[in-house]
């Protein structure tokens, strides 16, 4: 690998991401990615995934019978690299790890 490349490379970043959708309409997981919400950064894939189980996990064991809306949102969320084209006019939002640390 050249190293140009191999510095592009370390520069993407992951974004998780979680489909349009309101409470009159089903989930829309088939838009265009310019629609959906980007929820947090991370630092590679593999973090970006970890994070995605963790939380479709957490709203599985809170849905109640009936009521899984955040689980099939969850579900259908992607991890999407930060140079994906269709991010390239959003702001990424801060990473998560930073999300809650403490004013100085």
């Amino acid at each position: 690998m050249k190293l140009p490349h191999a510095a592009a490379l370390a520069l993407v970043g992951w974004c998780l991401a979680i489909p349009p959708f309101d409470y009159t309409v089903p989930v829309q997981a088939e838009a265009p990615t310019t629609r959906w919400t980007v929820r947090c950064t991370f630092d590679t894939a593999d973090a970006c995934a970890q994070q995605r189980q963790k939380l479709i996990d957490m709203r599985t064991k809170m849905a109640k019978p009936g009521k899984d809306r955040m689980v099939r949102i969850m579900k259908a969320s992607r991890c999407i690299a930060s140079d994906d084209p269709q991010l390239k006019s959003r702001k990424a939002p801060p990473d998560v790890s930073t999300d809650h640390a403490q004013p100085k």
